[in-house]
C-alpha cells in the first residue's frame, strides 16, 4: 500500500476513535507529518470533520460571543521561545499596530519569555495544560469570540487552536482569523480557517497552491529592519587574509539528492590559501557531513556548534566573506551580512526564494570563487527595502486587517524562479518525534512507513528514556 493510501486509511480509522484520543493523534499526525517531508501539506478533510464533531457535542451555554467586543486585536502563538524568528516576527508584527494587541498562548511557556512580551502586549493569558482536550479548545474559542481580528503565529502542528478557530466562528460571523505562516515549507493545519493567509517567500507560495486553502493568500515577507538601515554600509571588497563565516542550523547543510555547498567550500579553501572559515551551527560530533572538510583543512576550519550572540556578532566584524547555507538558504541571517557590507556569495538553491539577496548567488562554483558575483543586480537595495524593511512589512500587515486590502508576492516578483519544491522529498519517514506513544495509532503508521534508521532511532530514543525513568535520573 502507498503512503497516501494508507493516510487516508488512517484517517479514517482515527475518526472512529473518541474524540480527545481523535485530536491528540491529529497532532501527532500533524508532527510527523510536518518533520518529514513526504509531499502532503495540509489535512483540510481532518480539519473540517474535527471542527464539526467538536461543534455537535459543545453545549449551547459554553461558548457565548460578547455583546461589544474588544477593540484590540488576539495574537495567538503556540508556544514563544526566547530565541529564533518566529517569535521576533509576531512581536515586530505586534508593534506595528496602534491597539496594543491582547496575547493567547496555547502551549507552554517559561517565565522569561513572558516577560519580554509583555512589552509588546497589553495582557497575556495561558491556556492551561492540565486542562483536558474539549476545556482547552473551549478556552481558546471563548478568547477568540471576544475579537473580531485575531493573528495566529501558530506551530505547524497546533491542530487544538486550528479547532477552536473553526469553533468560535461557528459562534461569530464578524471574526476574522489571520494565519501568520512563518514556517511556510512545510505541513500546516490551519488552512480551512484562515480567511487571510500571510506569504512569507516564493517557495511558501509554490506549495501554498497545493494545500487548498480558503482563504485570501497576501504577500508579508520577513523584517529585517527600518529602510536605512538595510542600505548596504561598510566595505565589502575582499582585502588581506580572507576569513569566510557561514551560519545556519546543522540540518541547512546536510547534502540532499546531489545538493551540497561542500565543493564550494573547498574550492574557496583551495583558492585562498591563508583563508579560515568560520561555520556556525553545524554539530561536529554527529553532523559527519563536515567530516571530510575538516580532515581536509584541520586548522582552517572552525565549527563552533553554538556561540552567544554577542560573541557572534564579533566574529560577524572580523568576517569580509558570508557564505550562505545551502541546500537550505540563511533567511534573513544572509541579508543581515549584506546589509553590514559583508561580500556575499552562495550557491542557488532548489529551496529558494526568500530574500533578492538571493540574487547574489549564483550555479557556477568557478564564477562564485572569483567573487564576480556581488554587482549582479544595481537595483538590489531597492528590492531588499520593498521585501524586507520593517515599514513595508508593517504597512502590508496593517492593510491586511484593517483595509482587507492583498498585496502582491514581492518575492516572486523579483526573484526568477529556478526552484524545486520536490527537491528533498521523501517515501518514508526518517524521523519520529521521540514522545510518540508506542500504542498509538500515528506512531504505528510512522513505524509501518518509516526507514530502518527511522525505527532503530526512534526505538533506541524510547528504550533510553524508559532506562532513565526507571534509574530515577531527571533529564
Amino acid at each position: 500500500m502507498s503512503l497516501d493510501s494508507d493516510l487516508k486509511d488512517l484517517t479514517n480509522s482515527m475518526l472512529h476513535n473518541d474524540l480527545p484520543e481523535t485530536i491528540i493523534s491529529a497532532e501527532f499526525l500533524g508532527r510527523l507529518l510536518w518533520h518529514n517531508h513526504v509531499g502532503i501539506y495540509s489535512l483540510v478533510d481532518l480539519e473540517k470533520h474535527l471542527i464539526d464533531r467538536i461543534t455537535n457535542v459543545i453545549d449551547g451555554g459554553e461558548i457565548t460571543e460578547p455583546v461589544n467586543k474588544e477593540k484590540s486585536s488576539l495574537f495567538i502563538v503556540s508556544e514563544p521561545f526566547m530565541t529564533g524568528g518566529h517569535t521576533r516576527l509576531m512581536e515586530r508584527l505586534a508593534e506595528g499596530l496602534s491597539d496594543h494587541p491582547d496575547l493567547l498562548i496555547t502551549r507552554k511557556t517559561q517565565p522569561d519569555i513572558l516577560q519580554r512580551l509583555k512589552n509588546y502586549f497589553q495582557s497575556i493569558t495561558v491556556v492551561s495544560a492540565n486542562e483536558d482536550v474539549k476545556c482547552r479548545i473551549i478556552t481558546i474559542a471563548q478568547k477568540i469570540v471576544s475579537y473580531q481580528k485575531v493573528v495566529l503565529n501558530i506551530h505547524p502542528d497546533d491542530i487544538i487552536t486550528v479547532i477552536g478557530c473553526g469553533l468560535a466562528k461557528k459562534y461569530s460571523n464578524d471574526v476574522k482569523i489571520y494565519y501568520v505562516n512563518h514556517a511556510d515549507h512545510v505541513f500546516n493545519y490551519g488552512v480551512t480557517i484562515a480567511d487571510y493567509w500571510f506569504q512569507i517567500s516564493a517557495y511558501g507560495a509554490k506549495i501554498d497552491k497545493l494545500r487548498g486553502l480558503q482563504g485570501q493568500v497576501t504577500f508579508l515577507g520577513i523584517p529585517a529592519g527600518e529602510s536605512n538601515d538595510l542600505r548596504p554600509h561598510g566595505d565589502a571588497n575582499v582585502v588581506g587574509n580572507t576569513v569566510f563565516m557561514t551560519a545556519g542550523s546543522a540540518e541547512k547543510y546536510k547534502p540532499v539528492n546531489g545538493y551540497s555547498i561542500f565543493p564550494l567550500l573547498k574550492k574557496l579553501l583551495q583558492k585562498e590559501n591563508n583563508a579560515i572559515l568560520y561555520a556556525i551551527g553545524p554539530n561536529i560530533k554527529k553532523d559527519y557531513w563536515w567530516w571530510p572538510l575538516l580532515l581536509r583543512f584541520p586548522a582552517r576550519v572552525k565549527v563552533l556548534k553554538r556561540i552567544p550572540y554577542d560573541k557572534y556578532m564579533a566574529l560577524a566584524k572580523k568576517t569580509n566573506v558570508c557564505i550562505d547555507s545551502h541546500p537550505i538558504p540563511g533567511g534573513t541571517a544572509f541579508v543581515e551580512q549584506f546589509i553590514r557590507g559583508k561580500r556575499c556569495i552562495g550557491l542557488i538553491s532548489p529551496f529558494q526564494g526568500y530574500t533578492p539577496v538571493e540574487l547574489l548567488k549564483s550555479k557556477d562554483i568557478e564564477q562564485i570563487a572569483q567573487f564576480k558575483n556581488n554587482n549582479a543586480e544595481p537595483d538590489l537595495t531597492g528590492m531588499l527595502i520593498d521585501v524586507h524593511s520593517t515599514e513595508a512589512v508593517i504597512a502590508r500587515f496593517r492593510k491586511a486587517l484593517y483595509d482587507e486590502k492583498i498585496a502582491e508576492n514581492l518575492c516572486e516578483k523579483y526573484i526568477p524562479w529556478t526552484g524545486n519544491i520536490r527537491y528533498d522529498i521523501i517515501t518514508s519517514f526518517n524521523t519520529i518525534p521521540r514522545d510518540f506513544p508506542l500504542n498509538n495509532i500515528v506512531t504505528k503508521f510512522a513505524m509501518h512507513h518509516a526507514t530502518v534508521q527511522g525505527k532503530l532511532v526512534f526505538m533506541v530514543k524510547k528504550i533510553l528514556a524508559w532506562l532513565l525513568k526507571i534509574s530515577g535520573v531527571q533529564r
